[in-house]
């Protein structure tokens, strides 16, 4: 479109980014539209791909490439460490051309690193997650809370990547901060497709997993691999824990791990979350006893059916005995209870 941040293709293979007005026909129903992407190698290539959208109407979008020249703004990793390397930028399609681009980022190591779904929080922090095989994720930024899983456990981890808001006054440095980071994974394939995030700074993804050792933490599901190609998984990742490490004795997980399939292939590829904190997960499975429960449809009926899970949150309750004001009272006279339930 007329303004867009990219008006041409720089090669082959390029990002795109789109924005669709639903109430309009024609050209007028696709106000923004642009290219995203780099020119070296000239064979360079870009896979995985996800957008998300702020208050603001800011876009955010993720994905992998081997290019090393993609546009780079107040970027955390300015350049490509090996392989295709995760890309996020931050645009804002209504601004003047010149100034769309918000921030641009490569993140990744010496391995193969894709983003495949990101999500926003309300603060304007962005969440990624995707794949990796680099043991050498570059984390030097993070500093304030801890991961849930700081080293890849072997062969290709899912992650979990949120960046802050680049420094605007005052500021020793305009980049785009790297606040969390973690690896999620076990010795198989491990792979991360979508994301959404709670009001409490907790990334929930879901993905497939091949590994008979993925980390399991907190009230899973399943704990066990059921079996087939893949296990489907979800995680909610507390991005905000200063005392999570798998396996560290003195912590109580703030996190929780699931796997979630049966006998055949089951992958998760879509999640998002309700007001009362439910998960919801999608994707596609061919096991004969996936796990059902007030089902619609019960059993497979074909090679592959879809299926969707609600995951509610585990409560606990408690009442202490109230408080009466007055403590004293005479007949006749008003005495109020206050009930507190956490």
């Amino acid at each position: 479109t007329v303004g867009a941040y990219q008006v041409s293709s720089k090669s082959t293979n390029q990002f795109f980014f789109t924005k669709v007005d639903p109430n309009a026909s024609g050209s007028s129903s696709v106000p923004y539209s642009t290219y995203f992407g780099g020119s070296s190698p000239s064979t360079g290539l870009v896979a995985g791909g996800g957008v998300a959208v702020d208050g603001s109407s800011n876009a955010y979008i993720t994905g992998g490439t081997n290019f090393t020249d993609m546009p780079l703004l107040n970027a955390y990793q300015a350049t490509n460490e090996g392989g295709f390397d995760v890309f996020v930028a931050k645009i804002n399609p209504a601004g003047v051309t010149g100034t769309q681009l918000l921030y641009a980022t490569y993140l990744g190591g010496s391995q193969d690193d894709i983003g495949y779904g990101i999500a926003v929080d309300t603060g304007g922090d962005a969440y990624v997650t995707g794949s990796t095989a680099s043991t050498d994720f570059n984390v030097t930024g993070t500093t304030t809370t801890t991961s849930l899983q700081p080293t890849n456990h072997g062969g290709t981890d899912a992650f979990v990547a949120k960046l802050g808001i680049p420094c605007t006054t005052s500021c020793a440095t305009t980049d785009v901060p790297l606040n969390y980071f973690t690896y999620l994974g076990g010795s198989g394939t491990d792979t991360a497709t979508a994301i959404t995030v709670d009001n409490t700074g907790g990334a929930r993804i879901t993905g497939l997993t091949n590994s008979a050792d993925f980390p399991i933490v907190g009230s899973a599901v399943q704990t066990t691999y059921q079996g087939g190609l893949y296990d489907a998984f979800f995680a909610r990742v507390d991005t905000l824990a200063t005392c999570s490490p798998i396996g560290n004795p003195s912590c109580i997980p703030t996190s929780t791990t699931s796997y979630l399939g049966g006998n055949g292939t089951d992958i998760g590829t879509g999640i998002s979350i309700d007001q009362q904190g439910s998960s919801y997960l999608t994707g596609e499975t061919n096991s004969t006893n996936f796990p059902v429960l007030n089902a619609g449809q019960g059993t497979l009926n074909g090679p592959s059916d879809a299926f969707v899970t609600k995951l509610a949150p585990v409560l606990n309750l408690s009442m202490p005995t109230p408080n009466a004001v007055p403590l004293i009272v005479g007949m006749g006279s008003q005495v109020s209870f206050a009930y507190t339930i956490t």
